[in-house]
């Protein structure tokens, strides 16, 4: 796995699969699934409330675009589910079968060493989030100027790049790249 690779990443599919973990999340779940569709991108939405749900969907039982968005509330020790429940990623690790997936997760310290693995082992070639806690506002316009980048023709890191200069806690977003050298 490398960190911040330079090679030129690609998120061009138009279709995305936006995952909405919990009822907090929903209003910055319908703000980006607005932003995005207006930009273009065809989005799905995946509600999700229990573990039950999240787990089918990350084993892959439930489909997904080559694109997913994780929207919803993180902390180190794992995703906050509805009902105040924390998910910790060796709970989903053995889960994950997410192949040549893209992934980038709104959740706050969802960007760290554990989480990537989980993701990575579990198939997915690129994974974004913050390994701290960035301001949600600025989480939100983030994504939004990510895709805007894109659909302008902008490669993933150098999208990314530009989109962390939005706000210094925006710094906090890391990539993984699983992808192979070419």
């Amino acid at each position: 796995m490398k960190y911040m690779n330079q090679k030129k990443q690609s998120l061009k599919n138009n279709n995305i699969s936006l995952v909405c973990l919990e009822e907090g999340s929903a209003l910055e779940s319908v703000a980006l699934r607005g932003a995005l569709e207006y930009l273009g991108y065809i989005v799905s939405i995946h509600w999700i409330g229990s573990k039950e749900l999240f787990l089918k969907l990350l084993s892959g039982k439930i489909t997904t675009d080559e694109t997913v968005i994780i929207s919803g509330h993180g902390y180190k020790n794992g995703f906050l589910l509805s009902g105040e429940k924390i998910i910790k990623p060796e709970e989903f690790k053995k889960q994950v079968n997410w192949k040549n997936k893209n992934v980038i997760s709104l959740g706050c310290c969802t960007g760290t060493k554990e989480f990537a693995d989980v993701f990575i082992k579990g198939g997915v070639k690129i994974y974004i989030a913050p390994d701290d806690y960035p301001d949600g506002n600025a989480t939100l316009v983030f994504a939004i100027y990510l895709f805007f980048l894109i659909k302008k023709g902008d490669s993933l890191s150098v999208a990314l790049k530009k989109a962390k200069q939005l706000d210094e806690d925006l710094d906090s977003f890391k990539l993984y790249d699983n992808t192979p050298s070419s």
